[in-house]
């Protein structure tokens, strides 16, 4: 059972693996980064009245999520917690700001550029951030608030999605572009936050709210995404726990 954690509590260790695979998911010829990132355009839910928006995204996250496991295996997708304090009060934590950083390992180029400052997409792209004054953050934590004291899933989903909107806005830059977005590294740990939170308000339901969600969301098939070795598209329903998935949250 992989554990996500809040990124700001990732020790010096599991930041320099985190680094280390999203370089050699950068290197990688093949260019399986960039083109996972491209799902988003291709199958993707990203809009508010999407009933689908947050199951397909778990889906995502998910499947990202493995791609970092299959440059190393201790590795779980962090979350950057945008309506905590430190966050409204400071921003981004450093690792992901920094230029550079030091690495030990590596004798004959011990200063390095940080691979979590930004992304790199196809046709020379790199993407690039924008951040506004921290305090802007607030907002996204008071919808976050209101949205988990909603009762049934659709009225979740549509109150705490202006929460993300209102974390793309603060950040800026790629991050306002659908096209571009995914390609930052920021993308993947500002969305587990989003998929946190879910899991949060489906702990107040023993069925984890899945008696208030429609049987189309249910049923929708998340493609292109699929369970090892399995013949068909996993489902809403395949999504709702996610130890079924093989990970849970540190808080």
């Amino acid at each position: 059972m992989r554990v996500r954690k809040n990124i700001r509590d990732l020790d010096q260790d599991e930041v320099y693996r985190l680094r280390q695979a999203f370089e050699a998911l950068y290197a990688d010829p093949d260019q399986r980064y960039q083109s996972f990132a491209k799902i988003l355009l291709n199958d993707g839910h990203a809009t508010r009245n999407d009933l689908d928006f947050l199951t397909w995204n778990r889906a995502f996250f998910w499947a990202f999520e493995n791609l970092l496991v299959a440059q190393d295996a201790s590795l779980a997708l962090p979350y950057w917690d945008y309506t905590e304090p430190e966050s409204i009060e400071t921003g981004l934590p450093a690792i992901l700001t920094e230029l550079t950083y030091n690495d030990p390992n590596d004798p004959n180029t011990p200063v390095k550029p940080n691979p979590l400052h930004h992304g790199f997409g196809m046709s020379k792209l790199i993407t690039y951030r924008e951040t506004n004054a921290p305090a802007g953050l607030a907002v996204a934590k008071e919808i976050a608030a209101k949205a988990l004291m909603m009762t049934d899933y659709p009225s979740y989903l549509i109150a705490f999605y202006p929460a993300d909107v209102v974390s793309h806005a603060w950040i800026g830059g790629s991050l306002t572009d659908l096209h571009a977005a995914p390609f930052d590294p920021l993308f993947w740990f500002s969305h587990c936050n989003l998929d946190r939170y879910w899991n949060q308000w489906q702990q107040g339901y023993s069925d984890l709210g899945a008696s208030s969600m429609p049987p189309t969301v249910l049923s929708a098939k998340l493609k292109p995404f699929k369970l090892s070795g399995a013949d068909d598209f996993l489902t809403g329903q395949a999504v709702l726990n996610t130890s079924d998935l093989g990970y849970q949250y540190s808080d």
